[in-house]
């Protein structure tokens, strides 16, 4: 089983807020970050009107952020109203590919760079941030981050993104879990012998041309498979549909 598997175990087992935490800090410092913040929030409020989309922290005592930032950094974002001109969150609203921060080209506005400058006094200097839709339309965004900004960093954060994408999928299924709504269960679901065996495959890094080569198929029926599959868990990507298919049990790690 691939080796891509083993380090998100812990997360998708955490049975606590507290446990789910300690785990992705872990991850993260196994992939060379210095902390992270993750926060999924819904569409709409519980009375029907559209959410505005918030990740500062603010309704952290709800559940909605898991984070390793500095109490400090949480305090002066808040403050300051940074979520109006973030365009880090302004960018994951509306795409989910990845953004790295040091290719993000200089800003013009004086207090978004002042923003950026204070952020990196707080430790947050160079990173990578993601976002997810998820199977209720949750939008989820996370960031690893580092304290070093040098061009050995840089270049290893680009090398991150992929495992900074799976481990986003895995920590936001673990959070659906713990306690936001989910619209199905286990026997609810059921996935064919063949979509069982091509996701176990996806889990172990491979391409649906590598599959499609080793079980003796036609690339286009192993994509119908992982599409298939994707439908009946409700997930948007391979990636998230091996994540929720683990954590269901569908999957053996």
């Amino acid at each position: 089983m691939s080796q891509l598997i083993y380090p998100y175990e812990a997360i998708l087992q955490a049975t606590s807020v507290t446990a789910l935490s300690a785990a992705v800090r872990d991850a993260a410092h196994q992939l060379g970050f210095s902390s992270f913040h993750y926060g999924a929030h819904a569409p709409v409020k519980a009375d029907g009107e559209r959410a505005r989309f918030i990740f500062d922290g603010t309704e952290q005592q709800h559940g909605g952020v898991i984070s390793s930032y500095p109490a400090s950094w949480f305090e002066r974002y808040q403050s300051e109203k940074y979520i109006e001109i973030d365009p880090l969150v302004s960018h994951c609203s509306q795409s989910i590919i990845p953004v790295i921060w040091h290719q993000q080209p200089e800003p013009d506005s004086k207090r978004v760079k002042t923003l950026f400058h204070e952020a990196s006094e707080h430790g947050l200097a160079a990173g990578a941030t993601f976002s997810v839709i998820g199977k209720s339309s949750e939008l989820a965004i996370f960031s690893l981050t580092s304290e070093r900004t040098n061009a050995s960093e840089r270049r290893r954060v680009e090398s991150r993104l992929a495992q900074g994408y799976m481990l986003l999928a895995y920590l936001h299924e673990s959070v659906c879990r713990l306690g936001l709504p989910v619209n199905h269960t286990v026997s609810q679901i059921s996935l064919t012998r063949r979509e069982c065996e091509v996701l176990q495959w996806v889990s172990a890094g491979k391409t649906s041309w590598e599959i499609s080569r080793i079980l003796g198929l036609a690339e286009a029926t192993i994509i119908f498979h992982i599409s298939n599959a994707s439908r009946k868990l409700q997930t948007s990507t391979r990636t998230q549909a091996v994540a929720r298919a683990l954590a269901l049990g569908l999957l053996q790690p």
